[in-house]
């Protein structure tokens, strides 16, 4: 499993590396960065200045599977990061 982890007085946040499907591959285009930030108790899914709050299973299974496939975490995830941006370019 490819994290990094960062830990700042009351913060601690792990670099987790993204990947499609159960058997990585370094040419596809989905393997991105994101960060599964602990706050004070709270909970943050972080990719490309995007951040959504999730919950302690979440963040733990996203650490502990980091890969993106039908039902894991890490896709439910990025379909919420995906939504979110979406909102964000949505007109006001």
């Amino acid at each position: 499993m490819l994290h990094q982890v960062f830990g700042i007085e009351g913060l601690t946040m792990k670099s987790i590396l993204i990947i499609i499907g159960p058997y990585p591959r370094k040419d596809h285009g989905y393997h991105y960065w994101a960060k599964a930030i602990e706050e004070g108790g709270r909970f943050y899914y972080r990719v490309n200045g995007l951040t959504v709050e999730i919950s302690e299973d979440e963040f733990s299974n996203v650490v502990i599977n980091p890969h993106l496939y039908y039902f894991s975490t890490a896709l439910k995830l990025h379909l919420r990061i995906k939504r979110a941006k979406e909102a964000s370019h949505a007109p006001i």
